[in-house]
């Protein structure tokens, strides 16, 4: 999170998703699910975009708790354990000032292209 927000201004904390605060030529989305049927185009697309020198981390959205709840919601994918080999797990708790909820961003640095095709998977 830490690179988003000093090279591409991304504030978590801010009241609308990343992917609005870019401008539209840095914005990406990986439909994953239509490479279902096709793993060996998913990684020749996932290759060429994160090429090997690249510096990756992976930031998702891993849980959600609303106002007045004890509970959070988990959104993360069971199998990140058996994807990534996470060396660096880092949790980043925002609390909206509108509503009061909480949500738990993770990243993981240092992930691989073989990493990322392994979860897409």
């Amino acid at each position: 999170m830490d690179r988003l927000k000093k090279y591409f201004g991304v504030d978590f904390a801010a009241g609308q998703p990343a992917y609005f605060q870019v401008g539209e030529k840095r914005r990406m989305v990986i439909p994953f699910r239509f490479f279902s049927h096709n793993p060996c185009l998913l990684k020749y697309v996932v290759s060429e975009l994160l090429k090997t020198d690249s510096q990756i981390d992976s930031t998702f959205l891993y849980s959600y708790r609303p106002r007045c709840q004890t509970k959070s919601f988990r959104f993360s994918k069971g199998s990140i354990r058996r994807s990534f080999t996470i060396k660096n797990w880092k949790e980043d708790s925002k609390i909206s000032d509108e509503f009061e909820d909480i949500s738990t961003y993770v990243t993981i640095t240092d992930v691989t292209v073989e990493e990322i095709i392994h979860y897409a998977n």
